[in-house]
């Protein structure tokens, strides 16, 4: 069927209307016509794949990457446009629920490909690849241009321990050190050229190490962080250190700390030297051990990590906190996680959030913040995604 793009939305996805029915269509640029197949059908709403263009937008370019697996959705146009599209989206989002801010600014992105230290790959029939966005649709590649050069490494040279079916995630740190954690009922046999062609710090199959070690060490500016295979930690080495250095003027000596869903304590420890005490609140057992660890290994003394859910041990903390950071999964926050932001009026609230669907629509019942500012943070260059971390003040 013949659509007219009218615009895009916050996930790169151009948007047509027919019927009255709203079309989201991938690979599909505003001002464009494009001929395009129904793959999902709602009653409100549906979803389609561009088959073919018919009218091209003058903002269109060449694509880096020759792979349709729709992961980097904004590779269609050059990066300043992107995040300049991203910007646009989000404000549209806080705009529609009538969210009052001062203005929106977007950090980019270094380097803009090769930039992502973990990737998860699909293995199918001895092939690596993704599956394509809304589907089970497997497309096989060869190279990954937003992943790190030493996971290409390892995809082109496959063959040395390959498995017909399965799941494969390759992890890079900064020393270029790298772990590959591998899920599958096959038999996997591992050639010794393996070790030579990358640093290999350890090989985990099936939960189990079967080479090397199941950590490596993963340094940011002066702090060092002991990251496990099942550990997260942001895919991206530049931006979370941004991000860390922009919020660090926010905090004294004076103040008290929570970081709630705090990981292996990347935020706790990067402020720790600059309060009095942080608490790490995190459900992750493993990491929160990790975070105590990384604490005793760095000599910061004045940083406690509990494990838990945040919704559950919430009514155990003591009331001595003035400021709080969250950084939630994509879920955002819990209702009763709003109600305790929103009761104890702390003096700021640093939200950092990987989806603007669920920060939006806490924002709207956090009754008791004012908006200081918002940015965006192109953590994940050409793809959908943007981190942003919002700074509120209580009223």
């Amino acid at each position: 069927m013949e659509l007219e793009i009218l615009k895009r939305d916050y996930e790169g996805r151009g948007i047509a209307k027919l019927g009255g029915k709203t079309i989201f269509v991938s690979n599909a640029l505003p001002g464009e016509i494009v001929d395009a197949s129904i793959i999902h059908d709602e009653k409100t709403y549906s979803i389609a794949r561009t088959n073919s263009i018919l009218k091209e937008s003058d903002k269109r370019v060449v694509p880096f990457c020759p792979y349709d697996c729709d992961g980097c959705s904004y590779k269609n146009i050059n990066y300043k446009d992107s995040i300049e599209a991203k910007k646009e989206a989000i404000k549209e989002l806080l705009d529609r629920k009538g969210i009052n801010y001062k203005d929106i600014t977007i950090e980019e992105n270094r380097p803009v490909l090769m930039y992502r230290n973990k990737i998860t790959l699909k293995v199918e029939n001895y092939k690596l690849g993704y599956y394509r966005e809304e589907s089970h649709e497997f497309v096989p590649i060869r190279k990954c241009m937003v992943a790190k050069s030493e996971a290409n490494i390892i995809i082109s040279n496959f063959d040395l321990f390959k498995f017909k079916n399965g799941e494969l995630t390759i992890r890079v740190n900064s020393k270029s050190e790298v772990l590959l954690i591998i899920d599958t009922k096959d038999n996997v046999r591992f050639r010794e050229e393996l070790t030579f062609l990358v640093n290999l710090k350890g090989i985990i199959l099936n939960g189990e190490v079967v080479y090397g070690t199941d950590y490596f060490i993963e340094k940011r500016d002066d702090i060092k962080y002991k990251i496990r295979y099942d550990s997260f930690f942001q895919v991206n080495d530049y931006i979370p250190e941004v991000i860390a250095k922009d919020i660090s003027s926010l905090f004294n000596k004076n103040d008290k700390v929570l970081d709630l869903y705090s990981g292996v304590g990347y935020f706790s420890l990067k402020i720790a030297k600059l309060v009095n005490s942080v608490v790490g609140v995190e459900v992750n057992t493993k990491a929160s051990l990790l975070g105590t660890i990384n604490a005793k290994d760095n000599n910061i003394s004045n940083v406690l990590f509990n494990s838990g859910r945040v919704e559950d041990l919430l009514k155990k903390l003591d009331k001595s906190y003035n400021k709080v950071i969250v950084d939630p999964p994509r879920a955002g926050l819990a209702s009763n996680v709003v109600r305790y932001l929103n009761d104890n009026k702390f003096d700021i609230v640093v939200y950092v959030s990987c989806n603007p669907l669920t920060l939006v629509r806490d924002l709207t019942n956090l009754d008791n913040y004012n908006i200081m500012s918002i940015k965006l943070y192109d953590m994940f260059s050409y793809s959908k995604h943007v981190e942003t971390v919002c700074v509120l003040e209580r009223k």
